[in-house]
């Protein structure tokens, strides 16, 4: 927590997210639901997202949680990163219409990543969670309508 993680390290940290995502992946397949678990929280505990950021990387955790029958370390994570989008699109909501137009592919990937985690609220039948998300999300695609985003 007393360390700088400059961007080269954060930059790295993709290949190991990477890697353990895959193995908790394989892990679920292969019916090792407490070693999934340990894989989980050692990504979590040891590449915490607000010191490394690349939050899409992030998703597949979220996923693996509600697999391993983890729903509310699901709603923490997937709670965290909702936010973290969520700051993002009210910045660019400040900005002017040009600058906005100069942000469009920010903006519309934060739109788009947010919804990948309504997905995985979705695809693992937490609807009213889901449903409790999507509200929230469907004022962001309004704000940016001129994007053409479409609501949930």
């Amino acid at each position: 927590d007393k360390i700088y993680h400059d961007p080269e390290t954060r930059k790295n940290s993709i290949t190991y997210r990477t890697n353990l995502s895959r193995l908790m992946n394989q892990l679920i397949a292969e019916g090792k639901i407490d070693k999934a678990k340990k894989v989980i929280n050692l990504a979590m505990t040891k590449m915490p997202i607000d010191k490394f950021g690349y939050y899409s990387l992030v998703e597949p955790f979220a996923g693996g949680y509600y697999k391993v029958g983890e729903t509310a370390k699901a709603h923490d994570l997937l709670t965290k990163l909702v936010q973290k989008y969520k700051e993002d699109l009210n910045y660019y909501a400040t900005l002017s219409a040009s600058d906005q137009t100069d942000l469009a592919i920010d903006i519309i990937t934060d739109i788009e990543r947010y919804r990948s985690l309504l997905e995985v609220m979705k695809n693992n039948n937490d609807i009213t969670f889901y449903e409790k998300h999507k509200v929230t999300f469907n004022t962001y695609v309004n704000v940016f309508e001129r994007f053409g985003r479409e609501k949930e």
